[in-house]
C-alpha cells in the first residue's frame, strides 16, 4: 500500500501506450475483476473490457477481466 498512488503505474502505461500508438494494432492486459482502482486507471488510458477469464486467478479464486486498447494510425505522434 505504501507504494501506491505515486504515479508509477500511470508512467508505465503512458510508455506502453506511446509505443503501441506507433508499433501496435492493440494492447491487451488482464486484471482481477475486483481491482476497481486498476480498472479505472486502465480505462483512463483508453482500455475497454474485451472479455473475461472465469476463475483465472487463485487465492482467492476470481475472474480475470481482459482489457484491450486498439490503436489507429491517427494516434501516431
Amino acid at each position: 500500500p505504501d507504494a501506491r498512488r505515486h504515479g508509477v503505474a500511470s508512467a508505465l502505461l503512458d510508455v506502453f501506450c506511446r509505443f503501441g500508438a506507433v508499433n501496435l494494432a492493440f494492447l491487451t492486459l488482464e486484471v482481477r475483476n475486483s481491482n476497481t482502482a486498476a480498472i479505472a486507471l486502465y480505462e483512463k488510458f483508453g482500455f475497454r473490457q474485451a472479455g473475461l477469464r472465469p476463475g483465472y486467478y487463485q487465492k482467492p479464486r476470481e475472474d480475470a477481466l481482459i482489457m484491450t486498447r486498439e490503436f489507429s494510425k491517427e494516434e501516431e505522434t
